[in-house]
């Protein structure tokens, strides 16, 4: 037969047990309580000091710190593709200017080297005696004759565009035998005489700027002529 428990000592019992839970828990709360707000200092520094909004989602966050540009970095690259820009358009402009050039002189020199050619020409035929540096018949000037593009002159001027105007062939002798022949190629080119000529507002003409007697350009033929029969 079980032996008889005190209803009184139960109630005691579990009276002493349900004290020490209530205590137990109300000292585990106030342990969590006193832990969270020694923390709120700490926390608060975090976020003055830039920290991350635990009320914001962390993706969000990143994306923006990762993907946004301040008005400083978006101005300073529009100065750098400027300058990157003016830098290669004023490259470009240069190196065209340099390939015009190149190509004029070339053409400038074609033309002087057909005009002395007919002075070889003219100075190698029969009955020649004394070399000349004349113009050919009915061309007053050698400027005229390399123009004409008929079966007698010269074939026309080279140098583009407005030969007629933009272009001007000089030839200048001195001595007698041998002679001594100068042939120079003037032209314009973006508003710049090239050669010792001048513009007159409608065409070019010949300007012996250093007073030697001799029409110079950088296209530009001397030689010592005779008669060559």
């Amino acid at each position: 037969m079980r032996p008889l428990i005190n209803p009184r000592t139960l109630a005691n019992v579990d009276a002493r047990t349900m004290s020490d839970q209530v205590i137990s828990d109300f000292e585990f709360r106030i342990s969590d309580y006193l832990s969270v707000q020694s923390a709120i200092p700490a926390r608060q520094e975090e976020l003055k000091a830039g920290g991350r909004n635990p009320c914001l989602p962390r993706i969000h966050r990143g994306r923006q710190a990762q993907s946004a540009f301040t008005l400083v970095e978006l101005l300073i690259g529009m100065v750098m593709l400027v300058i990157a820009i003016t830098a290669l358009l004023g490259a470009f402009l240069g190196q065209t200017t340099l390939n015009e050039h190149a190509r004029n002189l070339t053409w400038a020199m074609n033309d002087a080297s057909r005009v002395m050619e007919r002075l070889r020409q003219q100075n190698s035929a029969a009955g020649c005696t004394t070399p000349s540096a004349a113009t050919p018949a009915g061309f007053l000037t050698w400027d005229a004759w390399l123009a004409d593009t008929s079966a007698t002159g010269g074939g026309g001027k080279s140098i583009q565009p407005t030969p007629a105007v933009n272009e001007l062939v000089w030839v200048t002798s001195s001595g007698t035998d041998p002679l001594q022949i100068t042939v120079a190629v003037i032209w314009r080119h973006r508003g710049r005489v090239i050669g010792e000529g001048t513009w007159n507002g409608a065409q070019l003409v010949p300007n012996d700027a250093d007073g030697d007697g001799i029409i110079e350009s950088p296209a530009m033929l001397s030689t010592l002529m005779t008669c060559r029969t």
